[in-house]
């Protein structure tokens, strides 16, 4: 009766065993396509460098010229902004300059 019990045992474990080794891995015949990869994430991305940048002067910005992620260089142009609002005050400022020029005693 123990030798009955036992080999029913191992003949149980045996078939587990090899139930787990199957579900393992499967594998398949090797063809030839395109790889297409589907990649589904949730979260924040930042980059890990990050620069403030800023303006001595405020105004409209007329072109962008850099993208977000692009790398820039020192002393590289990333944007222009409208010239006419500084042009018109300087036109202003040289008009009331030669208003009081010569000076009046």
């Amino acid at each position: 009766m123990a030798i009955a019990l036992l080999a029913a045992g191992l003949w149980v474990w045996n078939g587990r065993k090899a139930a787990s080794s199957e579900a393992a891995f499967r594998t398949a015949p090797v063809e030839r396509g395109d790889i297409r990869v589907a990649i589904s994430a949730t979260g924040t991305l930042s980059a890990i460098p990050t620069v403030t940048v800023g303006s001595q002067v405020s105004g409209q910005v007329t072109e962008i010229l850099v993208d977000f992620t692009s790398q820039v260089k020192q002393g590289q142009v990333l944007a222009r902004s409208d010239a006419s609002t500084y042009e018109a005050q300087i036109q202003q400022g040289n008009a009331q300059v030669g208003a009081r020029w010569p000076p009046s005693r």
